[in-house]
């Protein structure tokens, strides 16, 4: 017997685990690692969904979708290779469960002792993370009670998509009558008593970010020098010239435009199902609605009744489920990559807020969700959408058998980024178009820059005025005057402080952001009147409603505008803090106002605003009228200088409505940091169009920024030359920097003849990104800085061969280095160019060379990927 017993053979330990374990342990670690991140940063703020058009069974879908079905289709593939035997699934099965316990344990890496540097070591801590799931998957085939509960966490691909669709806003969402009853209900409570103002046509328009002060002359009228459109608008109708705001975000303020009811509660989202009673339902079952609602989602033409009703956005866009579930899914990957991997490989993602949700939290921003659906609308140009409102228009007089027409538009203008200039063209999108001089929703304290913000806002707000001019126009071409009812408002202000918020100011800095303009031209009116009643936005939707002659819902707290008793209290609510009170405000309070006026000139159009940082004097005076001197053969420049993005200027082929009129750069060579020029004045074609004062930031290096007066530019090439101006006024030629490369690649030259080698100990960084936009731009963006000495690169320059095809900064905020390190220094050492196609002469592949230049030797920079298809 003993002996049988020794030749009988150990029993092997069984790896192979049965069918419903193998789904089991995919689907419950996927539900954890993947499933849940992206879940919870979606269920914090429910309107990224909203501006993503998914709601109802389209968002049960995806959240079982993304739990339940990803999973089960991974499931199927391991088993499918199972038809190649239980030798191969098993080991795949191994692998996937490994790579999925990895991605569930690499957030917690920070937590470890050391963790920090384990998170700035990528490589290390997917390893070490690696390791630990391979152990416990070890442990789970060998031991009953691991495998057990590793068959147990299947039990989240349900709990998971749950937790989620029961969060309050995301089951709004999700389960709201948003389909059948909101808009039916809605309706009934204003198309119970109809009078004979129900077939008047509205047009309602809600301009963003605009403040009274902006439209303001020194009299208190409208400047009808710079504003036209808008002086005209007030001629012809009654303005409220003590209307405020009702909040300071639009996701708030714009709900309360529509609907007249108060924005006090902030866990409702801009949905119809959270303001089922607004103007579009009110009036939906005897108008023809045209809408442009590109932020909020009130509108919906497939539940509203009647017929004939258009949603511009839509149109534009031209959005299908598909692509809309598309672009949900990449948001998804990108929300779980920024919660999941190590920062060093995350942050070549889009740029994303400091929230736990990533670029979808939005928790430092005033709108920082209207940012996302920004985003979300790429290619969306809102002065483009503005055109297609007015051209949807009708232009003929309404027929008999014709519904009446109510058209609305919501349009982010002037709100930034400020890329729009009076005449109508737009700052080329190959140039630097990003505002300095604010983060997380404040200005900094250099008021050059500020006022530079200050400058380019009004510099939209011409070309808004540009656009409002057509609408109006459009309007007198209908002839159905005596029969339209126009309102045009603005849902928020702005403020322009040097230290202050920029929309959620002190009391003392309020009335930016509070005062709002207001017009109501009534049908058939045509002479101008001003009101100082105490009105306020709210009052919008009561109002039209009022004037139609339909009930008005109780429960408001908007109240109609001609109303004999106003309300002695106005409430503007903002977010996250106390709402602020005020009674009527008196008209000669207007010092937002009286700053503008100060800094760009009253009542001199546009050649104030373009003259009004320090080159009033200056501005269109041909050169050979200023005190000047002449360049010296063989004599280098005392400084050098240099243009960010400078192949702007020397492209010969752009589209007819872009110019290269913000410009960036750096001036360097004083030693001591003393007797920087009084300015640097920027002249074309013999022509003065700009100057500004360099700004030291340094012992040895001042940066400047203006805008050059595109009234004096033509479609390019541009022939730039620049002078510093001594302290007596006399101009002395600069010589603009161009970066050449040897012919042995070994050593790169500035304009003024230093050299640096070229050394693979030199600065640090990466390409992150390389895309060509639309075939016409090549954007590449990255970081560059000199780690050992812990500062910024002199300069990244981006060649082909031997030209150089852009040169600038590595000075933009990263947050990938703002994770890894602390010193300030390093956080923000990015870099982002864009660059014409025609400027590159050719195809782009392989060419296309990158270099951080410090202060003593200079760094070719790796591509990393996805960038890796551009390196040479």
């Amino acid at each position: 017997m003993a002996s049988r017993n020794a030749a009988r053979p150990r029993r092997a330990v069984n790896v192979e685990l049965n069918l419903v374990r193998r789904l089991a342990w995919i689907t419950g670690l996927w539900s954890l690692a993947v499933a849940e991140p992206i879940l919870q940063a979606f269920g914090r703020d429910a309107a990224g969904l909203v501006a993503r058009g998914i709601g109802g069974g389209r968002l049960v879908g995806v959240a079982f979708g993304l739990s339940l079905g990803l999973p089960l289709l991974l499931a199927a593939v391991v088993e499918s290779s199972g038809l190649f035997g239980a030798r191969v699934r098993s080991p795949v099965h191994g692998v996937v469960c490994v790579v999925l316990l990895a991605a569930l344990l690499l957030p917690l890496v920070g937590a470890l002792p050391g963790g920090d540097a384990l998170a700035a070591a990528p490589l290390a801590a997917v390893g070490l993370c690696g390791l630990v799931g391979v152990l416990l998957v070890g442990l789970a085939l060998r031991w009953a009670p691991a495998s057990l509960l590793l068959t147990l966490l299947a039990a989240g691909t349900l709990v998971v998509p749950m937790v989620f669709l029961t969060r309050p806003g995301v089951s709004r969402l999700a389960f709201g009558d948003e389909r059948s009853g909101s808009w039916d209900t809605a309706s009934s409570a204003v198309t119970a008593h109809v009078g004979a103002g129900a077939d008047l046509d509205v047009v309602l328009v809600v301009l963003d970010e605009l403040p009274l002060d902006s439209l303001l002359a020194a009299d208190g009228g409208i400047d009808a020098t710079l504003f036209p459109a808008f002086a005209r608008l007030a001629a012809t109708s009654t303005w409220y010239r003590n209307a405020t705001a009702s909040h300071d975000q639009t996701a708030q303020a714009l709900p309360a435009i529509l609907s007249g009811r108060a924005p006090d509660d902030p866990s409702r989202l801009p949905v119809a199902v959270d303001h089922p009673g607004n103007l579009f339902a009110w009036l939906a079952p005897r108008h023809r609605l045209l809408v442009a609602e590109p932020v909020t989602d009130l509108f919906r033409p497939d539940t509203a009744a009647g017929a004939g009703h258009r949603d511009l956005v839509e149109d534009r866009e031209g959005r299908s489920s598909a692509a809309t579930l598309a672009v949900l899914a990449v948001d998804m990957a990108v929300v779980w990559a920024h919660r999941t991997l190590p920062a060093a490989w995350s942050s070549s993602l889009p740029a994303i807020d400091t929230g736990p949700a990533g670029f979808l939290a939005g928790a430092d921003t005033a709108d920082g969700w209207i940012v996302r659906r920004l985003g979300a609308l790429q290619g969306l140009d809102h002065s483009e959408l503005f055109e297609d409102f007015i051209d949807a228009l009708p232009v003929a007089g309404k027929g008999d058998d014709e519904p009446p027409l109510f058209a609305f538009l919501h349009v982010l203008l002037p709100h930034q980024p400020w890329e729009h200039l009076p005449s109508g063209r737009r700052l080329a999108r190959d140039g630097v178009t990003v505002t300095r001089g604010q983060r997380e929703g404040r200005w900094d304290q250099d008021p050059d820059r500020v006022h530079l913000a200050w400058q380019r806002h009004l510099l939209q707000l011409g070309a808004t005025d540009r656009l409002l001019g057509r609408l109006l126009d459009r309007l007198e071409q209908a002839g159905r005057g005596d029969r339209t009812l126009l309102v045009v408002l603005a849902d928020h202000g702005l403020s322009f402080v040097p230290g202050g918020a920029r929309r959620k100011p002190a009391d003392a800095d309020i009335d930016a952001v509070r005062r709002v303009p207001y017009f109501v031209r009534m049908p058939g009116q045509t002479a101008g009147a001003v009101s100082e009643r105490n009105v306020q936005t709210v009052d919008t939707a009561p109002s039209i409603a009022d004037w139609m002659e339909l009930a008005v819902p109780p429960g408001l707290a908007g109240v109609p505008l001609d109303r004999a008793e106003a309300p002695a209290t106005k409430v503007m609510h903002r977010g996250g803090q106390t709402p602020y009170r005020s009674g009527p405000m008196p008209p000669d309070r207007r010092a937002g106002r009286d700053r503008r006026l100060a800094l760009f000139g009253a009542g001199v159009g546009w050649d104030g605003v373009y003259g009004g940082l320090g080159s009033a004097d200056v501005l269109g005076r041909a050169l050979d009228t200023l005190p000047r001197t002449e360049p010296q053969a063989g004599q280098a420049p005392p400084l050098s200088v240099a243009l960010t993005a400078a192949s702007s200027f020397r492209v010969a082929r752009r589209p007819d409505d872009e110019v290269p009129a913000y410009v960036e750069g750096r001036l360097w060579g004083r030693a001591d940091g003393t007797d920087w020029p009084r300015r640097l004045v920027f002249v074309l074609d013999e022509v003065v169009v700009g100057a500004t004062r360099p700004a030291a930031n340094g012992s040895s290096e001042a940066g400047f920024a203006l805008m050059l007066d595109e009234r004096r530019m033509g479609t390019g090439p541009y022939d730039l030359s620049l002078y510093a101006e001594d302290g007596a006024g006399t101009l002395h030629p600069l010589r603009l920097e161009r970066w050449t490369l040897d012919a042995g690649a070994t050593r790169l030259r500035d304009a003024r003849g230093r050299e640096y080698e070229l050394r693979a100990a030199g600065p640090m960084g990466a390409v992150e990104v390389a895309t060509l936009d639309d075939g016409e731009r090549l954007r590449l963006a990255g970081w560059a800085a000199d780690l050992r000495a812990a500062a910024r690169v002199r300069s990244v320059v981006v060649m082909r061969d031997d030209q150089e095809l852009w040169s600038g900064p590595a000075a933009e905020a990263h947050l990938g280095l703002a994770r890894r390190f602390d010193d300030p220094a390093l956080q923000a050492c990015g870099f982002v160019c864009v660059i014409p196609v025609d400027a590159l002469g050719g195809p782009v592949a392989g060419r296309i060379r990158v270099y951080a230049v410090g202060e003593t030797f200079a760094r070719e920079l790796d591509y990393e990927a996805p960038a890796r298809w551009l390196r040479p």
